[in-house]
């Protein structure tokens, strides 16, 4: 007799007989079944849940397995669900496969009703009797492989009538035992490819022009004629040729970073990012039915499965011929959610990354003469970690290589690594790394840890870290810097204050922390006034001894805030402030992107070290000889006195932060390149 799945649990050890009984009680009351709960309460993963599951029907379907020679297995339930796109099994497969049969005479007519029975099976398998259920995942003369609930019983599943056929052959058989969740998405996958026929029409009739040997695909600008307006019959073109048009009158944009496919009550529209700025085209949507088509086609480029629901993600290249000039080459980032407009309808996110070979200075970057001098005395240092920081977009990526630009003109013999995700430009004299998280097969997946641990045996002087996401990834950093390597990497904060809690906050040692860190840059891009291209707002903070010793202690936000101003450090705000007397930038610009937040803190700062320190110690005098009258008319010429010799002390710690500053201002007046630079010059133009 089979065991039950609480048995089986509690005699691997996976838990206690105390656990199973308190979620026995639970079952009571929700009436939900026993291995859903599990999941639910995080007492087992979904693969081990399928291992008992599987475990369970060997011993409870033992005979069944061994006459029909079945091989039980488990897998990824994504997948799973990528067989069933692979072979495209639905119902005009089943029909397709049953003609070719009757065309050579295969089935007699015992035969041809049992498989007809089993294609009716199958095509109703979302909807089947209790015990019946199964989802078919490959289906060909030698191969069937299909998917069952934990209730499923392959005594009904595999009766005599229905799989009478296969007795016929030598057919291998194999059955996925799945979680009922994960069923439910299979059924899902097989109802789309079966009753939907975008998979047929559009996406399946395309698969063959979609090389996926390739490295990326390619498209002119020429292609954006294809795209017609609102109103004109969409629906007798080709999804593929409509897909390729969007994807070059967007590229043809200046400066674009960014494309949105969404769908609404009223159709599919598509919106682009161009110097920050998101615009809709409303005249230049699709039909829902197209817009569907024309999703599935991004999706099949970007190696996604077209009938899933749940959010995914995917990438894909582009060699792209603009109108005039040299051709472009983008790394294409893609990510889907189903919309809520209809049960099949998905929105799509593209972000372009242009991976142009660099040629950006520091100088060319639009920072402050001042602000050039700091970065290139922190990339000039030996060892340590320089990290930047921003919102995504915010140009964090040219910055940190046109600091590594700067190395490599001092000293071309430098070995300098990047290990990035993806990596976004191409420069001559880097050794250059790119991670691959989600390859479809788990063998071939790179981690940030796993590729920089194999960097860290290069021998490397320099590396550039594309992303610190993790604790893992956080303290390889720490130690490269720690064992005398020079470490470039970026860091997901607002502020360059905030990079530092951050960093804290992931569990780096603040002793080990405070020990390396160099230089922290917080950055944005705001649109230039009057003219195209954005430009770059920086704030830099100089992690100097003070800032190291509060670092260390692991000072409040406020109190690290407090120390860098002492010691002359700059928000973006008051940054941006100097380049709105430069022309450059507009004041509501500034407000939108960068905002207020820290106006009242620096407000507060000034006024803490504008009170004379003197005076706190002078003040307890007056009220001891407050019963002797006549002494207070005697101070009034002693205060009077020290009020002169009190102001040169106040004045020192506030000296450094104006006046230190306005020299850079006065030096850049003359030069009014920078409001001249034209859109080919600007380093954040895409």
């Amino acid at each position: 007799m089979a065991r039950k799945l609480g048995e089986i649990l509690v005699e691997k050890n996976w838990l206690s007989q105390e656990q199973l009984d308190i979620i026995l009680k639970q079952q009571e009351v929700s009436g939900k079944p026993l291995g859903q709960l599990l999941l639910d309460t995080g007492s087992i993963t979904s693969a081990d849940l399928r291992k008992v599951y599987s475990e369970q029907m060997s011993e409870k379907y033992a005979s069944v397995i061994t006459k029909r020679n079945i091989v039980l297995m488990t897998d990824d339930i994504e997948n799973l669900a990528n067989l069933m796109l692979d072979h495209k099994t639905g119902k005009k497969a089943w029909e397709e496969w049953l003609d070719a049969h009757k065309k050579q005479g295969v089935l007699n007519k015992r035969t041809e009703r049992a498989f007809t029975a089993l294609s009716q099976s199958l095509k109703n398998c979302e909807s089947g009797q209790p015990g019946a259920e199964f989802v078919p995942l490959v289906i060909t003369d030698k191969e069937l492989f299909i998917a069952v609930k934990p209730s499923s019983s392959l005594e009904i599943i595999f009766n005599d009538n229905l799989f009478n056929f296969y007795d016929l052959s030598t057919c291998s058989i194999a059955v996925y035992v799945v979680t009922d969740d994960e069923y439910s998405t299979l059924v899902d996958t097989y109802r789309n490819i079966s009753e939907s026929k975008d998979v047929y029409n559009a996406v399946v009739s395309t698969s063959d022009a979609i090389d996926r040997t390739k490295k990326s695909v390619e498209i002119s600008a020429a292609m954006r004629v294809d795209l017609p307006r609102r109103g004109i019959d969409q629906e007798v073109r080709d999804a593929r040729q409509l897909a390729f048009a969007m994807l070059a009158y967007v590229l043809n944009m200046p400066s674009v970073t960014d494309l949105h496919l969404f769908n609404t009550s009223n159709g599919v529209y598509f919106e682009y990012r161009t110097d920050g700025e998101l615009v809709i085209e409303q005249e230049r949507g699709f039909s829902p039915d197209m817009g569907k088509q024309v999703a599935n086609v991004i999706m099949q480029l970007s190696g996604m499965n077209y009938t899933k629901r749940v959010p995914q993600d995917g990438q894909f290249e582009i060699d792209f011929r603009p109108t005039n000039g040299a051709p472009l080459h983008y790394f294409v980032r893609v990510a889907s959610a189903r919309s809520v407009h209809s049960i099949d309808a998905v929105d799509l996110y593209l972000r372009f990354l242009s991976s142009k070979n660099f040629d950006t200075s520091l100088e060319q970057l639009g920072y402050l003469p001042w602000q050039v001098d700091m970065l290139q005395k922190a990339v000039e240092k030996p060892y340590g970690i320089i990290l930047i920081t921003g919102p995504t977009g915010s140009g964090k990526s040219t910055t940190l290589y046109a600091m590594i630009s700067h190395l490599l003109k001092r000293d071309d013999k430098l070995n300098i690594l990047t290990v990035e995700d993806p990596v976004e430009y191409r420069l001559d004299g880097v050794k250059q790394y790119q991670i691959d998280e989600k390859a479809a097969n788990a063998a071939d997946r790179i981690t940030f840890p796993a590729m920089l641990r194999a960097a860290m045996r290069m021998d490397p002087d320099v590396i550039l870290i594309g992303e610190i996401r993790d604790r893992e990834t956080l303290d390889i950093a720490l130690n490269a810097a720690l064992t005398g390597h020079l470490v470039f990497a970026t860091l997901h904060a607002n502020t360059a204050v905030l990079a530092i809690a951050r960093a804290l906050n992931m569990g780096a040692p603040p002793d080990i922390l405070a020990s390396v860190i160099n230089v922290v840059i917080g950055q944005r891009l705001l649109r230039k006034k009057g003219q195209k291209g954005r430009q770059a707002v920086a704030e830099i903070l100089d992690v100097n001894f003070n800032v190291k010793s509060a670092i260390a202690q692991r000072a409040e936000e406020i109190d690290l805030y407090r120390v860098a101003w002492q010691n002359g450090f700059k928000t973006m705000e008051e940054v941006a402030q100097e380049y709105i007397k430069l022309g450059l930038i507009a004041q509501d610009e500034v407000d939108r992107v960068i905002g207020t937040e820290y106006r009242p803190l620096r407000e507060q700062f000034m006024h803490e070290f504008a009170a004379p320190p003197t005076q706190q110690p002078v003040q307890p005098q007056p009220q001891v000889q407050q019963p002797v009258q006549p002494q207070p008319q005697a101070q009034q010429p002693a205060i009077e006195q020290t009020e002169p010799q009190v102001q040169q002390p106040i004045q020192q710690p506030v000296q450094p932060q104006p006046q230190a500053q306005q020299p850079a201002i006065e030096q850049t007046e003359p030069k009014p390149a920078r409001p001249k630079q034209t859109e080919d010059d600007d380093p954040f133009s895409f």
